[in-house]
């Protein structure tokens, strides 16, 4: 296990990363169309969470500000998904779904900015030269384009939400029939209002951001302080590896959302194996990884074959016979039964290499929260698998999945990040 014990590279570790800070903000400042959010937000989290990366464990306020962004990148991705599935369902439901989305991203938007910018604000009260701008205008203004944004992309909902309600009744009123006729230009306005709204927001939060970068007086004082912080733990010789491989690792679970929601594969799930793979092959220097290959092809065999399967399946029986034999329920059920057992038991693989290597390197004990993972791991596959079995969308068998998978990401996250956090 190679750990750093001097810092001979610390003028390599880049403790501060604007770019990538300002490359995430242009994946949030984009409007919403209707309920498409054409630049994902989870990835511009993503990048935030990154270029946040050295900086956050200077100050509590940012490292809280920061793990509140890992919530938000969280929701984010699941309403990615779930939102191909709202254009089969009405109005009410869509406005539903998009009012709880914008409800938590103002929860915790609002207390992430809130502090990472008070945690900035402290340190270059501490660190920083005397003319250096205030942090109260970017802090208002995140403020209000959080909310204003939010705001905004509910509106067209509600319009639709009344169009259904008016086109359902034999008697449109007058009121209904004055709304619908401006509806296209009060949803034009929406969007108008939000990309102005965020370019203020993104001129206010990008000055402050290169105006860090160009103090060099700041700069230095803060490598400075991380240095000392932390020399005497020592630290990874590949940090950005170690994040960037335990963040595929995480990021690969969300792909196990879609399998059961439709015969449609917006993300196959195979795609999950293959990128918690890439995570694995990245950490491989700290992580002892025999017999997790074996495991990755069977799982990744098996889902080829229920992908393929059940598109011929559904062409040829459903649509031309419509009917299912027993002889097809048996082939879905083996292929099923065998994706369940080698997913489980690579993901158990993955998460106990991982969890027993950090544990070595960083002095964190994981095993317990590592196998209450797999334990929630293995009812979403296995109600997810009784899905794929019926061919028919389930909804019980879907609301278990989701939940179990949430309670999985969630004691996995600990296992990710403990490394983090022993800092």
């Amino acid at each position: 296990m190679k750990i750093l014990k001097n810092n001979k590279s610390k003028d390599k570790f880049k403790i501060f990363r604007p770019f990538f800070i300002i490359f995430g903000l242009l994946f949030l400042s984009n409007p919403f169309i209707g309920i498409v959010d054409i630049l994902p937000n989870f990835i511009g989290y993503f990048f935030l969470i990154f270029g946040l990366d050295g900086i956050k464990r200077l100050n509590g306020d940012i490292e809280y500000g920061v793990k509140n962004l890992k919530y938000l990148c969280g929701i984010s991705a699941l309403f990615f998904v779930l939102m191909f599935y709202t254009f089969k369902m009405d109005s009410s439901w869509i406005l539903t779904l998009t009012f709880s989305y914008m409800a938590i991203n103002i929860i915790f938007g609002t207390i992430a900015c809130n502090g990472i910018l008070n945690g900035i604000d402290y340190c270059t009260d501490r660190h920083g030269s005397d003319n250096f701008p205030s942090v109260y205008e970017t802090k208002l203004m995140t403020k209000i384009y959080i909310w204003v944004k939010a705001a905004l992309s509910v509106i067209p909902q509600l319009y639709a939400l009344v169009e259904v309600e008016a086109s359902s009744s034999l008697s449109v009123d007058i009121d209904y029939a004055s709304i619908l006729a401006t509806k296209k230009y009060a949803i034009a306005v929406c969007i108008l209002l939000s990309i102005g709204i965020a370019i203020a927001w993104l001129k206010y939060v990008v000055n402050y951001t290169l105006a860090l970068k160009k103090d060099e007086k700041l700069m230095s004082s803060l490598t400075k302080a991380y240095v000392t912080d932390f020399s005497k733990n020592g630290i990874p010789i590949n940090f950005f590896a170690l994040n960037f491989g335990s963040g595929l690792i995480l990021i690969s679970h969300i792909f196990l959302y879609d399998f059961v929601l439709d015969t449609v594969h917006f993300f196959p799930e195979f795609i999950s194996v293959l990128m918690s793979r890439v995570g694995i092959f990245i950490l491989r220097k700290y992580l002892n990884c025999k017999g997790l290959s074996k495991y990755a092809i069977f799982s990744f065999l098996f889902q080829i074959a229920i992908f393929f399967y059940r598109n011929k399946f559904i062409e040829n029986v459903i649509f031309e016979l419509g009917d299912i034999t027993f002889f097809h329920l048996i082939i879905s059920s083996v292929l099923t039964l065998g994706y369940i057992i080698f997913t489980f038991l690579y993901f158990s693989k993955v998460h106990e290499i991982t969890s027993e290597s950090y544990e070595e390197m960083f002095g964190c004990k994981s095993t317990e929260i590592y196998e209450w993972g797999d334990i929630f791991l293995f009812i979403a596959l296995a109600a997810g698998g009784a899905n794929i079995i019926c061919s028919v969308w389930r909804p019980y068998f879907v609301a278990i999945m989701i939940v179990s998978l949430f309670a999985a990401m969630y004691h996995f996250t600990k296992i990710y990040t403990r490394f983090e956090n022993k800092y």
